[in-house]
């Protein structure tokens, strides 16, 4: 039996009143190490269906919390989902910034984010950087095995001894003592992950190709650049897209895609 799951997370901005971009870990948000940016994670689902709402879920969610702060979640300029700061602002973020995305994102074509450089020059001075903000799939798939096991049980009782100095109790001695063995039984199921370093390339290869092409910004960020991936205990997550407009509304489309990659298998 396999076991497809799909699950997606969504960076933002978030702005105050006077549409300034803040700390979104100020206000309660969870963000990754780049601390500029808001994160929602949902919980990955083995169906369209119900991936998409467990997004919707904690999309409205980083929605509520926003509008109880009176503050606002953003696509960033022109909702294309970048946004642009000045060289002092971007200082500031970096001193707060761990070294995660550099040290664990992958590339299919070698890219290197090192090489990549999101600021903007004039005369040979940067004179603003750019951030953007991405919409992250991650794939799992396993074939699952059931199993059912027996072993022999022996439990052990709790045996408390009365510990005495001079005929007054001090303490109790917890010891166990061997009770009656017996035969018990567990039925559980096993899984190996079919998510190879082939089907890695294949499947971003193949978002890039249908999904990244189709909504890829009108700027070329680093970040969104085809072929970033980032390895996972359980799969892999795809982390080319960016998050914007025109992702927000196809969402389903995107979820229906890495379905289908995964029923391809």
């Amino acid at each position: 039996m396999f076991k497809n799951k799909v699950g997606l997370e969504a960076e933002f901005f978030v702005t105050n009143k006077k549409e300034e971009l803040v700390f979104p870990a100020d206000y309660g948000f969870e963000t990754d190490d780049f601390v500029i940016l808001g994160e929602i994670r949902a919980e990955p689902a083995t169906s369209r269906a119900e991936t998409v709402a467990n997004f919707w879920k904690v999309y409205y969610e980083a929605l509520e919390n926003a509008k109880a702060n009176d503050l606002n979640i953003s696509f960033g300029h022109d909702n294309e989902g970048y946004s642009e700061v000045k060289p002092d602002f971007y200082a500031k973020i970096l001193r707060l910034v761990g070294v995660k995305t550099i040290a664990k994102c992958k590339n299919i074509y070698d890219t290197d984010l090192l090489t990549l450089s999101d600021a903007k020059i004039k005369k040979g001075k940067v004179v603003s950087n750019y951030l953007s903000i991405g919409l992250h799939v991650h794939f799992s798939s396993q074939n699952i095995e059931k199993r059912h096991w027996e072993y022999n049980n022996t439990p052990y009782e709790l045996v408390n001894v009365p510990l005495k100095l001079s005929g007054k109790s001090v303490f109790n001695l917890e010891l166990y003592k061997r009770g009656i063995q017996s035969t018990a039984s567990k039925d559980f199921e096993v899984g190996i992950s079919r998510i190879t370093n082939p089907v890695i390339k294949h499947f971003v290869k193949e978002m890039d190709e249908n999904l990244l092409k189709k909504y890829k910004q009108c700027v070329n960020l680093k970040y969104r650049n085809p072929g970033f991936y980032e390895l996972k205990h359980y799969g892999f997550e795809y982390k080319s897209l960016p998050f914007n407009e025109d992702t927000y509304h196809g969402i389903y489309e995107i979820t229906d895609f890495a379905f289908s990659l995964l029923e391809d298998l």
